[in-house]
């Protein structure tokens, strides 16, 4: 917690870092302001089972 990830966003409200593979590992929750196809630098707040939650994200995003 507290690392500055960058990510490319995915999807609205979804990214990954180079250490994440598409489909098969957890995916980082960022901020849907965030533009898709866009890299960002985010700063992980919390983990959610395989998933990480940024700063800014939807709190309940995982639930998604």
């Amino acid at each position: 917690m507290g690392e500055t990830l960058e990510v490319l966003v995915d999807s609205p409200g979804v990214g990954r870092s180079h250490l994440e593979a598409p489909e098969i590992d957890g995916v980082i929750h960022v901020s849907e302001t965030l533009e898709v196809g866009s890299f960002a630098r985010v700063e992980i707040a919390d983990a959610l089972g395989p998933d990480l939650l940024a700063v800014g994200a939807a709190p309940d995003a995982a639930s998604q």
